[in-house]
Protein backbone atom coordinates (compact mmCIF):
# COMPACT_ATOMS: atom_id res chain seq x y z
CA UNK A 1 0.00 0.00 0.00
CA UNK A 2 3.01 2.24 0.88
CA UNK A 3 4.45 1.92 -2.28
CA UNK A 4 1.01 1.93 -4.15
CA UNK A 5 0.90 5.67 -2.63
CA UNK A 6 4.46 6.84 -3.45
CA UNK A 7 3.46 6.08 -7.52
CA UNK A 8 0.98 7.74 -7.29
CA UNK A 9 2.58 10.75 -5.88
CA UNK A 10 5.25 10.66 -8.34
CA UNK A 11 3.20 10.72 -10.92
CA UNK A 12 0.87 13.46 -9.92
CA UNK A 13 4.81 15.18 -9.04
CA UNK A 14 5.55 14.96 -12.23
CA UNK A 15 2.25 15.55 -13.92
CA UNK A 16 2.23 19.13 -12.39
CA UNK A 17 5.61 19.65 -13.60
CA UNK A 18 4.98 18.91 -16.91
CA UNK A 19 2.15 21.28 -16.38
CA UNK A 20 4.06 24.16 -15.70
CA UNK A 21 7.01 23.74 -18.08
CA UNK A 22 3.63 23.76 -20.42
CA UNK A 23 2.16 26.71 -19.57
CA UNK A 24 5.74 28.71 -19.38
CA UNK A 25 6.20 27.85 -22.69
CA UNK A 26 2.75 28.64 -24.14
CA UNK A 27 2.68 32.24 -22.53
CA UNK A 28 3.77 34.63 -24.77
CA UNK A 29 5.72 37.50 -23.72
CA UNK A 30 3.92 40.90 -23.72
CA UNK A 31 6.38 43.71 -23.82
CA UNK A 32 4.98 46.92 -22.84
CA UNK A 33 2.08 48.64 -25.13
CA UNK A 34 3.75 50.40 -28.43
CA UNK A 35 2.66 52.29 -31.25
CA UNK A 36 4.43 52.26 -34.41
CA UNK A 37 7.28 54.75 -34.50
CA UNK A 38 6.95 57.79 -37.09
CA UNK A 39 9.05 57.97 -39.92
CA UNK A 40 8.71 61.99 -40.78
CA UNK A 41 12.10 63.49 -39.93
CA UNK A 42 13.63 66.48 -40.85
CA UNK A 43 17.60 65.75 -41.04
CA UNK A 44 20.42 68.40 -40.65
CA UNK A 45 24.28 67.06 -41.13
CA UNK A 46 27.38 68.46 -38.70
CA UNK A 47 31.10 67.46 -39.62
CA UNK A 48 33.62 67.45 -37.07
CA UNK A 49 36.96 67.12 -37.75
CA UNK A 50 38.48 66.93 -34.19
CA UNK A 51 42.10 67.02 -35.08
CA UNK A 52 42.06 63.58 -36.92
CA UNK A 53 40.12 62.20 -34.05
CA UNK A 54 37.58 59.61 -34.33
CA UNK A 55 34.24 60.05 -32.57
CA UNK A 56 34.11 56.36 -30.45
CA UNK A 57 30.31 57.45 -28.93
CA UNK A 58 28.01 60.36 -27.90
CA UNK A 59 25.77 60.54 -25.33
CA UNK A 60 23.15 62.59 -23.24
CA UNK A 61 20.13 63.83 -21.46
CA UNK A 62 18.77 66.11 -24.45
CA UNK A 63 19.43 67.04 -27.94
CA UNK A 64 20.43 69.76 -27.09
CA UNK A 65 22.78 68.62 -24.43
CA UNK A 66 25.05 66.23 -26.20
CA UNK A 67 28.71 65.33 -25.52
CA UNK A 68 30.58 63.50 -28.18
CA UNK A 69 33.99 61.47 -27.07
CA UNK A 70 36.89 60.83 -29.80
CA UNK A 71 40.31 58.92 -29.56
CA UNK A 72 43.58 60.83 -30.01
CA UNK A 73 45.58 61.50 -31.98
CA UNK A 74 44.76 64.85 -30.68
CA UNK A 75 44.17 64.89 -27.48
CA UNK A 76 43.30 68.15 -27.10
CA UNK A 77 40.31 67.46 -28.89
CA UNK A 78 38.75 64.46 -26.81
CA UNK A 79 35.26 65.86 -25.59
CA UNK A 80 33.01 67.74 -27.92
CA UNK A 81 29.71 68.65 -26.33
CA UNK A 82 26.24 69.81 -28.74
CA UNK A 83 24.17 72.55 -27.43
CA UNK A 84 21.62 72.24 -30.05
CA UNK A 85 22.65 74.07 -32.39
CA UNK A 86 26.74 73.79 -32.67
CA UNK A 87 29.54 71.30 -31.56
CA UNK A 88 32.34 72.71 -29.13
CA UNK A 89 35.51 71.68 -27.64
CA UNK A 90 37.31 72.84 -24.46
CA UNK A 91 41.21 72.64 -26.35
CA UNK A 92 42.18 71.04 -23.09
CA UNK A 93 45.02 68.81 -23.35
CA UNK A 94 44.18 65.30 -21.47
CA UNK A 95 46.40 61.82 -22.42
CA UNK A 96 43.77 59.73 -22.11
CA UNK A 97 41.19 57.78 -25.07
CA UNK A 98 37.96 56.98 -24.01
CA UNK A 99 35.78 54.14 -25.33
CA UNK A 100 32.43 54.63 -23.75
CA UNK A 101 30.11 57.56 -22.31
CA UNK A 102 27.45 57.43 -20.39
CA UNK A 103 25.01 60.10 -19.10
CA UNK A 104 22.62 60.23 -15.93
CA UNK A 105 22.07 63.58 -15.61
CA UNK A 106 23.42 66.83 -16.82
CA UNK A 107 26.08 67.06 -14.33
CA UNK A 108 26.33 63.65 -13.76
CA UNK A 109 28.11 61.72 -17.20
CA UNK A 110 31.21 59.36 -16.85
CA UNK A 111 33.70 58.23 -19.29
CA UNK A 112 35.78 54.85 -19.68
CA UNK A 113 38.70 54.22 -21.23
CA UNK A 114 42.31 52.55 -21.88
CA UNK A 115 44.30 51.80 -19.55
CA UNK A 116 41.26 51.42 -17.33
CA UNK A 117 41.03 55.70 -17.14
CA UNK A 118 37.53 57.02 -15.95
CA UNK A 119 36.71 60.53 -16.00
CA UNK A 120 33.33 62.71 -14.55
CA UNK A 121 31.58 65.55 -16.06
CA UNK A 122 30.23 67.36 -12.59
CA UNK A 123 28.48 70.12 -14.87
CA UNK A 124 31.45 71.97 -14.80
CA UNK A 125 33.99 70.76 -16.41
CA UNK A 126 35.67 66.90 -16.57
CA UNK A 127 37.72 65.97 -13.83
CA UNK A 128 40.01 62.63 -13.55
CA UNK A 129 37.75 60.46 -10.98
CA UNK A 130 39.87 56.97 -11.16
CA UNK A 131 42.21 54.60 -12.91
CA UNK A 132 41.64 50.77 -12.36
CA UNK A 133 44.52 48.45 -13.12
CA UNK A 134 43.84 44.68 -13.88
CA UNK A 135 46.76 42.52 -11.89
CA UNK A 136 50.14 41.99 -13.81
CA UNK A 137 48.63 42.57 -17.06
CA UNK A 138 50.44 44.30 -19.87
CA UNK A 139 47.36 46.11 -21.42
CA UNK A 140 44.36 47.01 -19.90
CA UNK A 141 41.21 48.94 -21.40
CA UNK A 142 36.97 49.87 -20.21
CA UNK A 143 35.12 49.49 -23.13
CA UNK A 144 31.40 50.75 -21.60
CA UNK A 145 29.80 51.80 -18.17
CA UNK A 146 26.53 52.20 -17.08
CA UNK A 147 23.45 51.31 -14.70
CA UNK A 148 20.41 53.02 -13.28
CA UNK A 149 22.64 55.42 -11.22
CA UNK A 150 26.64 56.94 -10.24
CA UNK A 151 26.44 55.04 -6.90
CA UNK A 152 25.21 51.66 -8.81
CA UNK A 153 26.92 51.19 -12.00
CA UNK A 154 29.27 48.92 -13.66
CA UNK A 155 32.13 48.87 -16.15
CA UNK A 156 33.36 46.24 -18.60
CA UNK A 157 36.90 45.67 -20.55
CA UNK A 158 39.12 43.27 -21.06
CA UNK A 159 43.00 42.69 -19.79
CA UNK A 160 45.58 40.96 -21.34
CA UNK A 161 49.03 39.53 -19.89
CA UNK A 162 50.91 39.15 -23.45
CA UNK A 163 49.49 42.37 -24.77
CA UNK A 164 48.48 40.74 -27.83
CA UNK A 165 44.90 40.92 -29.17
CA UNK A 166 44.58 37.01 -29.18
CA UNK A 167 45.82 37.07 -25.24
CA UNK A 168 41.91 38.81 -23.54
CA UNK A 169 40.27 38.45 -20.40
CA UNK A 170 36.97 39.92 -19.37
CA UNK A 171 36.72 43.01 -16.68
CA UNK A 172 34.02 43.62 -14.89
CA UNK A 173 34.04 46.34 -12.15
CA UNK A 174 31.00 47.38 -9.57
CA UNK A 175 31.00 50.96 -8.59
CA UNK A 176 29.00 51.75 -4.95
CA UNK A 177 29.26 55.44 -5.14
CA UNK A 178 32.71 55.30 -3.05
CA UNK A 179 34.72 52.64 -4.28
CA UNK A 180 35.70 50.13 -7.79
CA UNK A 181 35.59 46.85 -7.04
CA UNK A 182 36.50 44.07 -9.46
CA UNK A 183 33.83 41.15 -9.96
CA UNK A 184 35.73 38.19 -9.65
CA UNK A 185 33.74 36.60 -12.62
CA UNK A 186 34.80 33.19 -14.50
CA UNK A 187 37.60 33.75 -17.23
CA UNK A 188 35.64 33.25 -20.35
CA UNK A 189 38.50 34.68 -22.52
CA UNK A 190 37.00 37.57 -24.51
CA UNK A 191 36.76 40.87 -24.58
CA UNK A 192 33.60 42.83 -22.48
CA UNK A 193 32.59 45.60 -24.81
CA UNK A 194 28.86 46.65 -23.92
CA UNK A 195 26.38 46.56 -21.19
CA UNK A 196 23.13 46.73 -20.82
CA UNK A 197 20.28 46.47 -18.18
CA UNK A 198 16.98 44.75 -17.19
CA UNK A 199 17.48 45.92 -13.77
CA UNK A 200 20.48 46.89 -11.13
CA UNK A 201 21.99 43.99 -10.59
CA UNK A 202 20.96 42.00 -14.04
CA UNK A 203 22.07 43.02 -17.19
CA UNK A 204 23.17 41.48 -20.97
CA UNK A 205 26.78 41.72 -21.83
CA UNK A 206 28.20 41.88 -25.25
CA UNK A 207 31.42 39.77 -25.64
CA UNK A 208 33.82 39.14 -28.60
CA UNK A 209 36.71 36.20 -29.04
CA UNK A 210 39.45 36.73 -30.99
CA UNK A 211 40.89 34.05 -32.87
CA UNK A 212 44.59 33.14 -33.00
CA UNK A 213 44.27 31.95 -36.43
CA UNK A 214 44.75 33.57 -39.66
CA UNK A 215 41.92 31.39 -40.90
CA UNK A 216 39.50 31.63 -38.08
CA UNK A 217 36.98 34.07 -37.70
CA UNK A 218 36.40 35.96 -34.63
CA UNK A 219 33.46 35.18 -32.41
CA UNK A 220 30.41 37.33 -30.76
CA UNK A 221 28.92 36.65 -27.37
CA UNK A 222 26.01 37.40 -25.53
CA UNK A 223 26.23 36.78 -21.58
CA UNK A 224 23.20 37.55 -19.03
CA UNK A 225 25.08 39.01 -16.34
CA UNK A 226 23.25 38.48 -12.35
CA UNK A 227 26.16 40.83 -10.72
CA UNK A 228 28.74 37.86 -10.12
CA UNK A 229 28.54 35.97 -13.14
CA UNK A 230 28.68 35.78 -17.05
CA UNK A 231 25.97 32.76 -18.38
CA UNK A 232 26.59 32.81 -22.34
CA UNK A 233 23.27 32.64 -23.83
CA UNK A 234 24.36 33.12 -27.50
CA UNK A 235 27.56 32.55 -29.85
CA UNK A 236 28.33 33.25 -33.10
CA UNK A 237 30.86 33.65 -35.67
CA UNK A 238 31.63 36.72 -37.56
CA UNK A 239 32.24 35.01 -41.15
CA UNK A 240 28.44 33.85 -41.20
CA UNK A 241 26.70 37.18 -40.41
CA UNK A 242 26.26 36.56 -36.95
CA UNK A 243 27.00 39.64 -35.71
CA UNK A 244 25.39 40.97 -32.31
CA UNK A 245 24.17 44.14 -30.50
CA UNK A 246 21.80 44.99 -27.43
CA UNK A 247 19.92 48.11 -26.99
CA UNK A 248 17.57 49.08 -24.16
CA UNK A 249 14.01 49.90 -24.15
CA UNK A 250 11.27 50.16 -21.60
CA UNK A 251 10.88 46.16 -20.52
CA UNK A 252 13.94 44.56 -21.37
CA UNK A 253 16.35 44.70 -24.53
CA UNK A 254 16.22 44.26 -27.95
CA UNK A 255 19.06 41.70 -28.96
CA UNK A 256 20.64 41.41 -32.44
CA UNK A 257 21.30 37.44 -33.01
CA UNK A 258 23.00 38.02 -36.24
CA UNK A 259 20.08 38.64 -38.66
CA UNK A 260 17.47 38.02 -36.30
CA UNK A 261 15.78 40.76 -34.01
CA UNK A 262 14.22 39.43 -30.55
CA UNK A 263 12.91 41.36 -27.70
CA UNK A 264 14.45 39.80 -24.44
CA UNK A 265 12.52 40.98 -21.10
CA UNK A 266 15.13 38.90 -19.27
CA UNK A 267 13.42 35.38 -19.02
CA UNK A 268 12.20 34.97 -22.18
CA UNK A 269 12.91 36.18 -26.01
CA UNK A 270 10.29 36.79 -28.36
CA UNK A 271 11.48 37.35 -32.23
CA UNK A 272 10.27 40.37 -33.65
CA UNK A 273 11.70 40.33 -37.49
CA UNK A 274 14.80 38.79 -39.47
CA UNK A 275 16.23 41.58 -41.53
CA UNK A 276 17.69 40.18 -44.68
CA UNK A 277 18.93 43.19 -46.42
CA UNK A 278 22.45 42.67 -47.52
CA UNK A 279 22.97 46.06 -46.58
CA UNK A 280 22.11 45.35 -42.94
CA UNK A 281 25.01 46.86 -40.52
CA UNK A 282 24.48 44.53 -36.99
CA UNK A 283 24.00 47.49 -34.81
CA UNK A 284 20.14 48.14 -33.27
CA UNK A 285 18.76 50.54 -30.53
CA UNK A 286 15.17 51.96 -30.25
CA UNK A 287 12.51 53.45 -28.28
CA UNK A 288 10.21 49.93 -28.26
CA UNK A 289 9.86 47.45 -30.00
CA UNK A 290 7.78 48.98 -32.90
CA UNK A 291 10.24 51.99 -33.18
CA UNK A 292 13.39 50.39 -34.20
CA UNK A 293 16.75 52.10 -35.93
CA UNK A 294 19.03 49.42 -37.79
CA UNK A 295 22.38 50.44 -38.67
CA UNK A 296 22.97 49.68 -42.59
CA UNK A 297 26.32 49.82 -44.29
CA UNK A 298 25.04 52.34 -46.53
CA UNK A 299 22.39 54.08 -43.66
CA UNK A 300 19.63 54.25 -41.14
CA UNK A 301 16.74 52.01 -41.57
CA UNK A 302 13.61 51.76 -39.08
CA UNK A 303 11.02 48.91 -37.83
CA UNK A 304 7.59 50.07 -37.66
CA UNK A 305 6.77 46.64 -35.61
CA UNK A 306 5.44 45.76 -39.71
CA UNK A 307 8.24 46.52 -41.99
CA UNK A 308 11.88 47.90 -42.59
CA UNK A 309 12.29 51.16 -44.50
CA UNK A 310 15.12 53.55 -45.08
CA UNK A 311 15.17 56.50 -42.98
CA UNK A 312 18.50 57.86 -44.69
CA UNK A 313 20.31 56.80 -46.98
CA UNK A 314 24.39 58.08 -46.88
CA UNK A 315 25.41 59.79 -50.32
CA UNK A 316 28.93 58.48 -50.27
CA UNK A 317 30.12 54.71 -50.01
CA UNK A 318 33.10 55.99 -47.57
CA UNK A 319 30.28 56.99 -44.74
CA UNK A 320 30.40 54.72 -42.33
CA UNK A 321 27.57 54.66 -39.69
CA UNK A 322 29.30 53.53 -35.51
CA UNK A 323 26.94 54.41 -33.32
CA UNK A 324 23.10 55.81 -32.71
CA UNK A 325 21.77 57.69 -29.60
CA UNK A 326 17.74 57.61 -29.44
CA UNK A 327 16.16 60.44 -28.08
CA UNK A 328 12.29 60.99 -27.38
CA UNK A 329 12.02 62.83 -30.78
CA UNK A 330 15.33 62.75 -32.20
CA UNK A 331 18.20 60.68 -32.91
CA UNK A 332 21.89 61.46 -33.70
CA UNK A 333 23.88 59.41 -35.91
CA UNK A 334 27.40 59.03 -35.26
CA UNK A 335 29.68 58.56 -38.61
CA UNK A 336 33.14 58.65 -40.02
CA UNK A 337 34.18 59.60 -43.89
CA UNK A 338 37.10 57.39 -44.40
CA UNK A 339 38.46 58.89 -47.35
CA UNK A 340 38.29 62.34 -45.98
CA UNK A 341 38.97 61.71 -42.48
CA UNK A 342 36.13 63.29 -41.08
CA UNK A 343 33.21 62.61 -38.66
CA UNK A 344 30.12 63.78 -38.87
CA UNK A 345 26.45 63.95 -37.33
CA UNK A 346 23.07 63.14 -38.63
CA UNK A 347 20.63 64.65 -36.83
CA UNK A 348 16.98 63.54 -37.66
CA UNK A 349 13.94 65.17 -35.54
CA UNK A 350 10.76 64.33 -36.06
CA UNK A 351 8.31 66.87 -37.83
Amino acid sequence: MKKHSQIVFLAIFLSAMLLNLKCKKDNPITPPDATPGRRDYTWFIDTIYAGGNIIRAIDGVSPSDVWAISTPGDFSQTFYHFDGTRWSTDGMNREIAPEAIYAFSSNDIWTVGIGGNIWHYDGNAWNFHSILTADSSNFYSLEDIGGYSSTNMYAVGLHSYQGSDIDLHPLVYHFDGNNWLRINIQDVVCTLYKIRFFSPDKALVLGLKNQNSSTSTDTNKIFLFNGNNLQEIYSGVNGSGAIADIAQIPGGILMLKGRELLFFDGINQQELITVQNSEFGYSVEGRSIKDVFLGMLDGIAHYNGSDIEYLYNFSDPNIRGDFIKVFPNSLFINTYNNSKHINIIFRGYLK
